[in-house]
């Protein structure tokens, strides 16, 4: 019994032995592969975490490479923008960088994409982002009055401005009250209670940049006088000179059209008054057939005038006018004047004119006004030598007189044919002064070849441009407005007789068609002269212009006399200056929100 136990014991004992190696060995297989997978997965993460840190760090040597073109452009190292940038980082590193510009091209005053590729071991990264300029104002311009080499003097007048004075020599102030700060680079006279002062001797900010000398390239005025600034160049109307366009038909018919279709005129070269050509109708349909120029923009209520042709008719016996007519709305004719009637010889040049008349004050705005003939039969005729001239004004000056100029409307062009969309006129005196009388401006003037603005009247001027400038003198500026006929300090079409609110130029967004308006007298926008200002005059009831935007900068002195003037520098212009107003280069700063990664990093030319 105890043997059969033993030996079921040790059966027993032998197969646990038989089993439990199998066992054993499942484990280590199981513990071995766990190894292997462990180590598999070890080695798998390491190469995804290495991939992962070099696509870090090609997005840092991306990064890098937008900091770096920005740096290298604002410090003008880089000769060409545009061009690829390459930097090696290390060995193993390194990053390309371009450019492309906006539609202002290669100007620093535009905006920037930059591409910027990175590369890091196997990774490339590419990295987009926008960069603009931020101009900003010159330092010496930072104030409402300034005087580059000469004086600042107030004399019996009241100025209110919000910013400082600036006058390289001294500041004088007499009988006035000046409500500003003022700096001066020498001494202040005078009463000198009304204000704050500063000496600082000598003032740092010298006009070297910008220059006051129109002959070089950091005059403000040369931006306005390049392509980039789209302006239009007028020539203003010398007084008692001819104002017709195409008087003599020298070379076509341009600014004349026949008021009836029927008619036809055509230009000829086989008879003529002046040569080298003449003009000739024919198929009048009614005596008032003619040929016709619209001559609206010429006529000033007020002003006198004188006019005359020459026609030669197909055949005797009819007589003829030379006759304005004045039109209101759906071409109704409400009056004209005329010549005395005239009856030439047959083939024989006759002159016709009209003696000196003043152009009288019409109930409501006139649609338009036409220069034409009239007769008593349908008679064809040759024409030629059309002249009308403005008697009352002085040919020693140029005229901008009860008109509206603006980036609309071109009053120096023939039927609007040439408005500044820009806003900006390049005004040609053609070195006569300019006196500018009774007007509505909505632009930018820039004058050359002019010894002296002249301010007359009333003055109503708004610019079209973020802080544009109003106006830019290559002379002297002289502030000579009056109060208008109720004693204020206005311009009103009562006065003159002229609309200043024209559907082609609405004033606040409102336009209309009467003389019932009144506007402001103003100048909303810089004023700089390369000589003086003179704002007022001794002469009681002259410099009525209140309100000025400012900066007002010249070069050779700032008189303000008998005057009351409130100056309002625009804050904003610091950080936001016209063009001419700033240094020609102007760092470029990163628009934050524009960084994004492109979806290809395409092929890369870094160096390794």
């Amino acid at each position: 019994m105890s043997r059969i136990k033993h030996y079921q014991a040790w059966t027993l004992a032998k197969r646990r032995t038989g089993s439990l190696y199998p066992m054993v060995m499942g484990m280590s297989a199981v513990i071995a592969c766990l190894a292997v997978a462990g180590l598999e997965m070890s080695r798998v993460a390491g190469k995804a975490n290495q991939e992962l840190r070099e696509q870090l760090e090609a997005r840092r040597m991306a990064q890098a490479g937008l900091e770096f073109w920005q740096r290298q452009y604002n410090a003008g190292a880089i000769a060409d923008p545009t061009a690829t940038l390459q930097q090696s980082i290390s060995a193993r590193s390194g990053f390309s960088v371009t450019a492309t510009y906006s539609s202002a091209g290669a100007d620093p005053k535009g905006a920037a994409q930059v591409t910027s590729v990175g590369s890091f071991g196997n990774a490339v990264q590419r990295l987009t982002a926008r960069y603009e300029a931020r101009p900003t104002l010159y330092e010496n311009f930072r104030c409402s009055l300034y005087s580059d080499t000469a004086n600042i003097s107030f004399t019996s007048s009241t100025v209110n401005a919000n910013h400082w004075s600036i006058a390289r020599q001294d500041t004088m102030a007499s009988l006035s009250t000046i409500q500003m700060d003022a700096m001066t680079g020498n001494a202040f006279t005078g009463t000198l209670a009304n204000f704050r002062q500063r000496t600082i001797n000598p003032i740092p900010w010298f006009s070297n940049t910008p220059s006051f000398a129109s002959n070089q390239t950091s005059y403000p005025g040369t931006y306005y006088q390049s392509p980039a600034a789209n302006a239009v160049t007028i020539f203003p109307w010398i007084g008692n000179e001819q104002l017709l366009a195409n008087p003599d038909f020298t070379s076509d018919l341009s600014a004349w059209y026949s008021n009836n279709p029927s008619a036809t005129i055509t230009r000829i070269t086989s008879d003529s008054y002046t040569a080298p050509s003449s003009g000739q109708i024919s198929n009048r349909m009614t005596v008032t057939d003619s040929p016709v120029q619209d001559i609206t923009r010429l006529m000033v209520v007020g002003g006198t005038y004188t006019g005359e042709c020459y026609i030669k008719p197909d055949n005797a016996g009819t007589n003829f006018k030379l006759r304005i007519s004045v039109y209101r709305k759906n071409d109704t004719i409400v009056s004209w004047i005329e010549s005395s009637s005239v009856k030439p010889n047959a083939g024989q040049w006759t002159r016709i004119n009209i003696p000196t008349f003043a152009f009288p004050s019409p109930a409501s705005p006139p649609s338009k006004i036409e220069l034409s003939l009239v007769s008593d039969t349908t008679v064809g005729f040759k024409f030629d030598a059309f002249r009308l001239y403005r008697t009352d004004q002085s040919g020693a000056y140029t005229y901008i007189e009860n008109t509206v100029l603006s980036d609309t409307y071109n009053p120096f062009s023939i039927n609007n044919i040439a408005p500044a969309s820009s806003g900006i006129y390049i005004v040609d005196c053609r070195n006569k002064t300019i006196r500018i009388r009774n007007s509505r401006i909505r632009s930018t003037l820039v004058f050359k070849n002019c010894p002296s603005v002249e301010l007359f009247s009333g003055i109503c001027w708004e610019t079209v441009g973020r802080n544009y400038p109003a106006m830019i003198v290559d002379g002297t500026v002289v502030d000579r407005t009056r109060l208008d006929s109720l004693f204020t300090n206005n311009l009103r079409e009562s006065d003159t007789w002229c609309n200043y609110n024209p559907s082609h130029t609405p004033f606040g967004g409102v336009d209309d068609d009467d003389f019932a308006d009144v506007f402001p007298c103003s100048i909303g926008g810089a004023i700089l002269s390369t000589n003086s200002i003179t704002l007022g005059n001794a002469t009681a009831g002259w410099g009525t212009i209140r309100s000025l935007t400012g900066p007002i900068l010249s070069k050779n002195g700032l008189t303000i006399t008998t005057t009351t003037k409130d100056i309002n520098f625009p804050s904003d212009m610091i950080l936001n200056p016209p063009p001419g107003f700033y240094p020609a280069f102007t760092p470029m700063r990163l628009i934050p929100s524009s960084i994004d990664e492109a979806p290809s990093p395409g092929p890369t030319t870094a160096v390794n």
